[in-house]
């Protein structure tokens, strides 16, 4: 398999190199995109850290609910 993968990488690696690639042009439109990308990602780590300490609390809450209920016998 891994006989297998190298080939693959190289035949792969092959056909991109055929491309050109550029660095963007560093202008308002590509920094506007950016910040608004920037943007988004911060919001979606501030909704995961929000929710995480939610999960937590509510975790802990279940649990103490479920230590203070009376034991069935």
């Amino acid at each position: 398999m891994a006989h297998t993968g190298w080939h693959w990488m190289t035949d792969r690696g092959a056909e991109l190199v055929q491309y050109q690639f550029a660095w963007p042009v560093l202008s308002a439109v590509f920094l506007a995109t950016l910040m608004r990308w920037l943007m988004l990602m911060l919001i979606i780590a501030g909704a995961a850290w929000v929710l995480r300490i939610g999960f937590g609390k509510l975790a802990g809450w279940v649990s103490d609910r479920s230590r203070d209920a009376p034991a069935e016998t």
